[in-house]
C-alpha cells in the first residue's frame, strides 16, 4: 500500500527513498516467514486459501 502511494510523498529522492524502505519491509517479512515454515512444506497437502 505504502508503495502505490509514494508519489504523494514529495520530491523524486523522497519518493525512491519510500519505495526502497517498503521492498526492505517486504524482503524482511518474506524472509521471516520462510523461516519459520515448515521444511516439508503442508506434508504434501494443499492449504485450503
Amino acid at each position: 500500500m505504502l508503495m502505490l502511494v509514494s508519489p504523494l510523498f514529495g520530491d523524486l529522492r523522497t519518493q525512491v527513498l519510500v519505495k526502497l524502505m517498503t521492498l526492505l519491509l517486504q524482503t524482511l517479512c518474506f524472509l521471516f516467514l520462510c523461516s519459520i515454515a515448515p521444511e516439508n512444506g503442508f506434508a504434501g497437502t494443499k492449504p485450503k486459501i
